[in-house]
């Protein structure tokens, strides 16, 4: 079957928030990582959706203390694409998306609260101390055909896709990730990158870290509806 692609390289915007941003929240108390044990391999078939699935993937999850989530499903992922689509100004295009549109489509989805963009060496740093990144890389004619589950970045690149970093310092090499071909590709639907290669790939690439609130601030109108609702009917709610 052919596997499809679909990641679409952004343009840099100064808006976009940086990885020590979303540390400080998470030292402070305020945020926790997006991370995740879950045995959820997704399949996007011969669509572009990749973007869309890989955010989906990295929406797994929850806090080390919570299991992964069992409703992440192809048809969420296919959500996040298309409401990614809308953000673009492409309503149901089916030729990918960038980043910055799926991390978009996750927070509109109530997926994730914050995100951020980092280069290797800050996207390295998160995946040690924190869990899984989305990343968007070239991907080559050979990198279709992982050995033993190892892919290398060789042959003419076919195009852009997006794939989650989960984990650093794995056997048989040093990059873990899960991709969105099923769990006939690759070893049980995950390949594994050297830093070598993974550095060269990012040097046209990115990533996208996020986070989840752990609380999220009342909305102003509400002490003041809580307030006409205590006047008019009594009681303390």
């Amino acid at each position: 079957m052919q596997h499809g692609l679909g990641w679409k390289p952004r343009g840099r915007d100064d808006r976009d928030w940086e990885p020590a941003k979303l540390s400080a929240m998470i030292a402070a108390g305020k945020a926790v990582p997006v991370r995740w044990d879950t045995p959820v391999v997704l399949n996007q078939g011969e669509t572009s959706r990749c973007v869309g699935y890989s955010f989906a993937t990295l929406c797994a999850s929850s806090n080390v203390t919570a299991p992964g989530d069992p409703t992440v499903t192809d048809a969420l992922a296919d959500a996040i694409y298309f409401r990614a689509k809308e953000i673009e100004g492409e309503p149901g295009g089916e030729d990918g998306t960038t980043l910055r549109e799926g991390a978009k489509a996750a927070k509109a989805l109530g997926l994730l609260d914050a995100y951020a963009f980092a280069d290797y060496a800050s996207a390295t740093d998160w995946v040690r101390k924190h869990g899984p990144v989305v990343i968007g890389i070239p991907w080559t004619l050979d990198m279709f055909t992982p050995a033993k589950g190892v892919v290398r970045p060789t042959g003419e690149v076919k195009g852009g896709h997006a794939i989650c970093w989960t984990a650093d310092a794995m056997q048989p090499a040093d990059n873990g990730l899960v991709n969105s071909w099923g769990r006939e590709w690759g070893v049980d639907g995950r390949c594994y990158l050297s830093d070598t290669d993974l550095y060269q790939l990012l040097q046209s690439g990115e990533v996208c870290m996020a986070v989840k609130l752990v609380k999220r601030p009342a909305p102003p109108w509400f002490d003041r509806l809580r307030a006409i609702r205590k006047r008019f009917f009594g009681g303390s709610k």
